[in-house]
Parts: structure tokens; C-alpha cells; sequence
């Protein structure tokens, strides 16, 4: 069934098309490709370092939210283990292809509703600028979740019922909040029962495999359990423990608050447009009809779910899941316009990217291109407490006390066995939290303590445990510099 889905690809793409060869959209497509290529690589900031460090605990032999925790889903630190085995070039080829992937998916429905020119114009110029818009940030979980979920439109818009199933099995273990959008798009194209009961089942088979996997490496009760940690996390302490409207207007606040209509005025405009479009085709394409209610209702989702679990900016990006399919929901009028001026329209597909994809994405792609050989060369560089650390030794037991400053501390340490799972801790996290740390910790013979274990206003729990950690590493012999301490144990020099 995939492979049928790639020959289709293929085929819409190539069938007739080197008689057709358009050199302003092919120049137009690969300056975009060109320039997106600074936006895509990764760096070792925030929740990257996170995330890196994970993938390389897992390859070192570690279990997952046992062994070496963080919050996020199975499938997505697999993914990066899979990143750092293959080498750090591949950090950013991950990125190019799931955007790939999201772009051939839009291709697949554009084709549906448009001339061959306005679909691979939008599917590979508009799609790819919205999905590294202002709030994209390369790396993280929010790109392989959107792949999924257009995936499993795309392929329910050519009825497979039983791919779409399978894509949103993987995305309960890629990127969890995604899966109601993901139903809520497929939906739109289904009538029949038989098409029901084909995607529960692509889902429980592939949900039963990655299920399977999880419970031999005795990674699932971990992980359901992250599960009920995370709804916790969401409604909790940075929320300010708030019920019903208050809770949903703060959540959307920590996302954006008002600067969010500068994304979603531009979405509603166009599914207004792709309604336009629907009426004027009224009753000879139902493949649009479908796309018009998925744009709709994936739109509606998206801020619901924001309004329910959004804690961040980067959070926002699931809203490039409805921007896209509002996009391809008005593809009937850019054909018309393409039809009397190609070039005018790659102007206009240009700026419907643009305008989808934020108002401060255009300041991003620049900052990207600047320091695009800084961000590269540093994917190959061990960070300073990894290179710290192998200067004192090439193996031992550690646990690192730090907040999410880690720039992907474990590449490198494959050696050294991690005492305390939950190498990175915050500030709003719960007394337990620390108290748990702080007690793995003190038993171990090498700390890693870094610069930002610091005093924050208004946090006593974490003000209380940082005066611990402060006073427990008196007891070790510690290297200090730049703020990072490296801490043995034993007489102090």
C-alpha cells in the first residue's frame, strides 16, 4: 500500500513532465530549497541538548524514562539515536526529509484539486517556507508529528483508510497531542463503515508493534506513566493551577496571546478563500469538499488543543497543520491566476508561504543563514561538560545537575554509566522532583553541576535545592570554570 502511494508520487511528478519543464519554477523551487538549508540545522540549545543526550544515553544501553529521562514520546528519541549512529550531517537531512515528506503529501492532494505546475509550486515552495516559519525550531518534535499527520490526510484522500491508520499509530508514539488533528483531518474523507474499521486497524497494528517494542525493552509502564506526568505538567505549576476559561486563556497566553491573530488571520482568510473556491467548483470535486472541512476542523483542533496543553511558543506549530491545508484548499484559485500569469502567481505563492508562515519568520531565516557554519561546525564539537569530564577520566558513574542549559552532554560519554536519570531539572518542577535528584545524586562519585543551578525569584523549592546542591558539592572536589563544575569525590585540593 506505501509503495503503491510512492509510484503514485513518482509518477505525478514525472509523467509528461520533461516536456513541461518550467525554468522560473524550477529556479523558483530550488532557491527556496537553497535558502531553507541554514533554517534546518539543529542547534545544541534548550531542549535540543535535551534531546541529544537522550539519543546518546540510548545508544550507550540505557532505557528510556528509566535509564535517562525526558518527556517526550518513544519514537521521536529514536529517531534521534538513529541521527547521532548515522552521524551529525544527518541532523539536518532529517529535517530536509520530513519536510520532503510533508511537501509530497501536499502534492498528492494538490494534484487532486489543481494543474500539475500549482501543485508542485505550492506543495515545494509555500509548504516547505510555512513549516520553517518563526516558531519552527529544528530538532524538535513538532516536524515529525506534522509529518505524520499530513501523511495520514494524504493518504486518506486517495482512500487508504489502512495507511492513515498506521500513520496515526506511529504518532501516538511520536508526538501524542497530535493524534486528535490527525483524526480530525482524516474523518473529512471517510463515509463508509468498511474505511472505519480499515484505519482502526492500520492503527492497532502499528500501536501493537511499537507497543511490542516498548514492552521488551521494558519502556512501556515508563512511559505511560510519562504520560500521566505530562498531563500533570500541562495543567500544573506554570499555569498557575487554574480551572476551566482561566486555564484555557493562560494556556493560549504562554503561547502567544494576542500575537497569535497574526498567525490565525491569515489562516482564516485563507479558508475563506478556499471556501470561495469550493463553491465556485461546487459539486465536481469532493476530494476538495473534504479538504475544505479537514482545513476547517484541523484548524479548530489546533486551538483547542493549544488551549489545553500549549505552554510554549514552539507549541504553535501545530498550527502550520491547518495553514497547510488551507493553502491547498485554495490551490483552484491560484490555478486560474497561474493560467494568466506564472510568474505573478510564484510571487503570490511566495508571499502565501510568508504570510503563513509568521511575522517574524522572514528575521529567522536571515539569523539562520548568518550563523549557519558557527551552527554546523558545532555539531560536530563535544560540549564543555562532556569534554570536561573525559579530561578527568574516559569512564566512571555521573549525574549531572543543570537545568535545560545541556548542549547535549552524553555524546561522547558512552563510557561513563548515567547514575540519575533525570540529568535536567526546572525550576517549576515539584519538590519530589528534587528531592528525588538531589538523593540519587549525592550517592554518586562524579557530579556534573552546571552554571545554571543559580537562585531564581519567586521559586523556593528550587532556591531550596540549589543551596543543597551548593552545600553537597563541598563535599566532592570540584573543577570549577565558567560557571560549570565538575565534582569528584574525595579530599578537596
Amino acid at each position: 500500500m506505501t509503495v503503491g502511494v510512492i509510484k503514485s508520487i513518482l509518477s505525478k511528478l514525472t509523467s509528461g513532465w520533461s516536456d513541461r519543464i518550467d525554468p522560473f519554477l524550477a529556479t523558483a523551487i530550488l532557491t527556496t530549497w537553497v535558502a531553507l538549508v541554514p533554517r534546518l540545522v539543529p542547534y545544541r540549545l534548550s531542549d535540543r541538548g535535551i534531546f541529544i543526550s537522550v539519543g546518546a544515553r540510548l545508544l550507550a544501553g540505557d532505557r528510556l524514562y528509566s535509564g535517562v529521562y525526558d518527556n517526550k514520546e518513544p519514537l521521536f528519541y529514536y529517531f534521534v539515536a538513529g541521527q547521532l549512529e548515522l552521524g551529525r550531517w544527518s541532523e539536518v537531512a532529517a529535517e530536509a526529509a520530513l519536510i520532503a515528506i510533508v511537501a509530497s503529501a501536499a502534492f498528492l492532494m494538490v494534484a487532486k484539486l489543481a494543474s500539475r505546475w500549482t501543485a508542485v509550486a505550492t506543495s515545494f515552495i509555500a509548504v516547505p517556507i510555512i513549516l520553517t516559519g518563526e516558531f519552527y525550531l529544528p530538532g524538535y518534535t513538532e516536524l515529525p508529528g506534522i509529518a505524520l499527520v499530513l501523511v495520514a490526510i494524504a493518504a486518506s484522500a486517495y482512500e487508504r483508510p489502512a495507511l492513515a491508520g498506521l500513520c496515526i499509530g506511529l504518532l501516538v508514539f511520536t508526538k501524542l497531542i497530535f493524534v486528535p488533528i490527525a483524526l480530525l483531518g482524516v474523518s473529512c474523507f471517510y463515509r463508509r463503515f468498511s474505511d472505519l474499521i480499515s484505519l482502526a486497524l492500520g492503527a492497532s497494528i502499528s500501536t501493537a508493534l511499537i507497543v511490542a517494542v516498548l514492552f521488551m525493552r521494558r519502556e512501556l509502564s515508563p512511559f505511560v506513566q510519562t504520560i500521566t506526568l505530562n498531563i500533570a505538567y500541562s495543567q500544573g505549576d506554570l499555569i498557575g493551577s487554574k480551572n476551566g476559561l482561566g486555564s484555557l486563556a493562560t494556556h493560549l497566553k504562554l503561547t502567544g496571546g494576542w500575537s497569535l491573530l497574526a498567525e490565525i488571520v491569515p489562516m482564516l482568510l485563507a479558508i475563506i478563500l478556499g471556501l470561495i473556491a469550493l463553491a465556485w467548483k461546487l459539486g465536481r470535486n469532493k476530494t476538495q469538499l473534504a479538504i475544505a472541512a479537514a482545513g476547517i476542523q484541523t484548524f479548530v483542533g489546533s486551538i483547542a488543543v493549544l488551549s489545553i496543553t500549549g505552554l510554549w511558543q514552539q507549541h504553535r506549530q501545530i498550527l502550520y497543520i491547518p495553514a497547510i491545508i488551507a493553502v491547498l484548499g485554495m490551490t483552484s484559485l491560484l490555478d486560474v491566476s497561474a493560467k494568466i500569469a506564472k510568474l505573478r502567481t510564484l510571487g503570490l505563492i511566495f508571499l502565501i508561504g510568508f504570510l503563513m508562515a509568521g511575522t517574524l519568520a522572514l528575521k529567522e531565516y536571515i539569523k539562520s543563514i548568518l550563523r549557519f557554519r558557527e551552527s554546523y561546525a558545532a555539531l560536530n564539537e563535544l560540549s564543555p561538560e562532556a569534554r570536561r569530564l573525559l579530561a578527568i577520566a574516559s569512564s566512571g558513574t555521573y549525574a549531572r545537575i543543570g537545568r535545560n542549559d545541556d548542549l547535549g552532554h552524553a555524546v561522547g560519554l558512552g563510557n561513563w554509566k548515567l547514575a540519575c536519570p533525570r540529568f535536567h531539572q526546572y525550576p517549576f518542577e515539584p519538590t519530589a522532583v528534587f528531592n528525588e535528584v538531589f538523593e540519587c545524586a549525592s550517592m554518586t562519585p562524579t557530579l556534573i553541576i552546571s552554571a545554571g543551578i543559580s537562585p531564581v525569584p519567586g521559586r523556593p523549592s528550587w532556591n531550596e535545592y540549589v543551596a543543597k546542591v551548593d552545600q553537597l558539592a563541598e563535599s566532592y572536589s570540584c573543577d570549577v570554570s565558567s560557571g560549570l563544575r565538575i565534582c569528584m569525590r574525595g579530599p578537596k585540593n
